[in-house]
């Protein structure tokens, strides 16, 4: 019973120890796994690091070649500034020169004035005298006559421009009143033919009555015509309605020549 105790004993002692082995195998498989997705981890971040890598050595490639541009044309640049400057010395030179040539002519023309006064001031020519007046006088007329021709040019423009609104106005009136005139004369027309319309009405009128006279009096035909039906008014009155309207359109005929005039 001791020896089965003592077995059983050391078989619980072993497996003890086997399950710590088991959980100790299970941390290093969960050790190992965390190790390799640390290392997959890693080798993302190295791939990252190479392609920032190959960007930053392209920056750097971009960088130089625009650095060796700027060089290039900074040097241009130089020897640019330095022949602007040799041709800016040239132009000062030659400023300076100029002025010295105009200083010397200044003078020499300062002189030549002072002794031209003085010939002027002692009288020794008195031609010179006239002309200067006569130079004046001329200038003066010019003068006056600038003033003329621009009150002249300035009258003519106002004239012109109030010719031209008086030629918009009365076209603009022309061609109302040709409307105007246009209006009339249809009116005109359809009275004429109102006119021609009485007028056959009136003339037909006598033969129709001496037809139907001869029909009552048997000296007819049976093809006469029949017996017109009696019409509103008379035909003197129509004569005197057609003779006043010829009238009224005659009385307005002349006053419209009179506004075309």
């Amino acid at each position: 019973m001791e020896d089965s105790g003592a077995i059983l004993y050391q078989i619980s002692c072993l497996k003890d120890m086997l399950d710590q082995v088991n959980e100790e195998i299970e941390a290093n498989i969960q050790i190992t796994r965390e190790i390799e997705s640390e290392i997959v981890k890693l080798t993302e971040i190295e791939a990252a690091l190479a392609i920032r890598e190959s960007q930053l050595v392209k920056s750097l490639y971009i960088s130089h070649f625009e650095i060796d541009g700027l060089l290039s044309v900074t040097a241009d640049s130089r020897n640019s500034l330095k022949l602007l400057e040799e041709e800016l010395t040239c132009l000062r030179t030659k400023r300076d020169e100029m002025l010295t040539r105009i200083e010397n002519k200044r003078e020499g023309f300062i002189k030549l004035c002072l002794e031209f006064q003085k010939e002027i001031g002692n009288g020794e020519n008195n031609e010179v005298m006239t002309l200067l007046l006569e130079k004046e006088l001329l200038e003066n007329e010019i003068h006056l006559l600038d003033k003329k021709n621009n009150a002249l040019r300035n009258s003519m423009s106002a004239f012109v421009e109030e010719i031209l609104e008086e030629l918009y106005t009365s076209n603009a009136a022309l061609h109302v009143e040709i409307q105007n005139g246009n209006q009339e004369n249809e009116k005109l027309m359809k009275d004429i033919e109102d006119l021609k319309i009485i007028y056959f009405q009136v003339s037909l009128a006598p033969k129709r009555d001496t037809i139907n006279e001869a029909k009552v009096e048997g000296k007819g035909c049976g093809n006469c015509f029949p017996s017109p039906a009696p019409l509103p008014i008379s035909i003197k009155e129509w004569k005197m309605i057609g003779s006043s309207i010829i009238q009224k359109k005659e009385a307005k005929l002349p006053n419209r020549n009179r506004g075309d005039g």
